[in-house]
């Protein structure tokens, strides 16, 4: 078993620290151990470890961009937008913290379009197939916000911490679908680019049955038996720990109401 197996967090957090005894001075072991604690949502926890990391390793990039995940969960745009940047200036190559440099950036009160630009640009030459930062591109772009019927929206689903093992689930302003995935950086996208709704402010799903996913969307206040399954694609050895990241287009804050995660029994 894994000493960073996040299947079973507080598990791993005993084992990692048994090893950090042995080995006190191992960055990755510290960096390991703040990731078993953010994905118990032990927040103090996991900054203590990945600051660890860092003063052992001062250009651990990863480290800088979990902490900017920190902060951006505690509404603090600022300063996640700081360390995002300082783990790019130590690895500018990491396409999905230029993403969530260009998301703290828009929830700032007065985003600065230029450096939203920049961060979506950088995204997309290093890895094209984030179809989310395509979609931001386009939309900073629009002059009228009111034009969309839908919307833009997207769902994406996180299988590590640098985005090169992803779901995306996206609703355009026209009111089609997309559906990506990218494993080990490289994407593909599964639907046929014929996929669209009538429904009004539909809700977004992507459901899990082992190694197949459901993309499925809901009317809002339409009973679970009335979903509908846009496709289904099996998609092999993807983790089983995941964790999730929303975008709506309809202003500088997310557009969505909430998100709930189930797990069948």
């Amino acid at each position: 078993m894994l000493l960073t197996d996040t299947n079973v967090p507080a598990a791993a957090v005993i084992r990692l620290k048994e090893a950090l005894q042995i080995f006190p001075s191992s960055s990755k072991l510290w960096f390991a151990l703040g990731i078993a604690h953010f994905t118990e949502h032990k927040s103090d926890e996991a900054t203590k470890a990945f600051q660890q990391a860092l003063t052992l390793d001062p250009k651990f990039a990863p480290a800088l961009a979990y902490l900017g995940l920190i902060h951006r969960e505690q509404g603090r745009s600022p300063e996640a937008v700081d360390f995002y940047e300082r783990a790019l200036a130590l690895d500018e190559k990491l396409s999905v913290v230029h993403y969530l440099a260009a998301d703290a950036l828009l929830r700032e009160t007065t985003p600065d379009s230029k450096r939203v630009e920049m961060h979506l640009r950088r995204a997309i030459a290093l890895d094209p197939s984030i179809a989310s930062s395509l979609l931001a591109l386009g939309k900073l772009y629009s002059p009228n916000e009111k034009a969309a019927p839908l919307g833009f929206a997207s769902l994406t689903i996180l299988f590590d911490s640098t985005g090169r093992n992803r779901i995306e689930w996206i609703l355009t302003s026209e009111g089609t679908f997309e559906a990506w995935s990218v494993i080990d950086g490289r994407g593909e996208r599964l639907d046929n680019r014929k996929l669209g709704t009538k429904i009004k402010n539909p809700v977004l799903a992507v459901v899990r049955r082992q190694d197949n996913f459901l993309f499925v969307l809901n009317g809002p206040d339409s009973p679970p038996q009335d979903v509908q399954i846009g496709l289904q694609k099996t998609i092999k050895n993807m983790p089983h720990t995941f964790r999730v990241m929303l975008y709506g287009f309809g202003s500088s804050e997310n557009n969505w109401d909430s998100l709930r995660v189930t797990t069948a029994k």
